[in-house]
C-alpha cells in the first residue's frame, strides 16, 4: 500500500533533512511517530487536507511569490515525488538539469563549457511567469498518462488543484507581498499555477516542460 506508515517514515526522514532546526519541523519531530500514524489514516480514508501555507515575497534574484508549505504536506509531498520520479527519470532528456538528483545547474555550466564552439548557434528562450502559467489540467493529464496507480492519481489530483491562496498565513513585508504583479502572483488564477517552495512544485514544472523538450 503506497499510503503505508513504512513509506510515509521513508518520506518524512527524507523531508526532514535539513530542515530539522525549522519550528514545523521540531514540531512535527517531538511525535512525529504519531503525526505520520495521523497522516496514514487520513490518506487511506481520503480524508487528508493539506493545510494553511505561508506566503511571503522575496526579491532574489527578482520579485515573486513564494509559498511554504506546513511541515506534514511537505512529508506528502515527498511521498508522492518518491512515487513519480523514477518514473520520469526514464523519459527525461538527459540535458534537463532543473531540480534533479546529480544535475543541477552547475553541471550545466560545466557540460556547456564542453560543448560549446565557435560554429554553434542557440536559442535562448523564457516562459513568461511560468509557475504561475501552468495548466492544472494539462498537468494532471500529463499525470494521468503515466500513472495507473489510484492512490497516487486521488494525491496527485488533490495537490495539484489545491488552492493556497484560498487559506494561508501572510508573513514578511506585507507591502512587498502587495507589490507582486498580477501576472506573477497566485491569486485571482483560476484553474492555473502552482506555488513556488514546493517540492512537489519543481517537480510538477519538469514533468510539464519535458513534453515540450519531447517535441523539440
Amino acid at each position: 500500500m503506497m499510503f503505508s506508515f513504512q513509506n510515509l517514515l521513508k518520506a518524512y526522514y527524507q523531508c526532514r533533512k535539513g530542515k530539522r532546526k525549522t519550528i514545523s519541523a521540531a514540531k512535527f519531530e517531538i511525535n512525529f511517530e504519531s503525526e505520520l500514524l495521523k497522516l496514514e489514516k487520513e490518506l487511506i480514508s481520503r480524508n487528508y487536507q493539506p493545510s494553511p501555507s505561508i506566503c511571503f515575497a522575496v526579491t532574489d534574484p527578482k520579485l515573486r511569490e513564494v509559498w511554504a508549505a506546513d511541515f506534514r504536506d511537505r512529508v506528502i509531498h515527498h511521498l508522492l515525488v518518491i512515487y513519480l520520479e523514477p518514473v520520469w527519470e526514464r523519459i527525461f532528456i538527459f540535458h534537463s538539469y532543473a531540480c534533479r538528483r546529480f544535475k543541477g545547474a552547475h553541471k550545466a555550466v560545466r557540460y556547456l563549457k564542453k560543448a560549446i564552439r565557435p560554429d554553434l548557434f542557440f536559442l535562448q528562450t523564457d516562459i513568461q511567469s511560468f509557475f504561475v502559467s501552468i495548466d492544472k489540467d494539462v498537468l494532471f493529464s500529463i499525470v494521468k498518462k503515466r500513472v495507473n496507480n489510484p492512490e497516487i492519481l486521488w494525491l496527485a489530483e488533490k495537490i495539484i488543484y489545491h488552492d493556497p491562496t484560498t487559506n494561508y498565513i501572510p508573513r514578511g513585508d506585507l507591502n512587498l507581498l502587495r507589490s507582486v504583479p498580477p501576472h506573477k502572483s497566485l491569486f485571482g488564477k483560476v484553474n492555473r499555477g502552482l506555488p513556488i517552495g514546493n517540492l512537489t512544485s519543481q517537480f510538477f514544472a519538469n514533468m510539464y516542460l519535458n513534453e515540450l523538450d519531447q517535441f523539440v
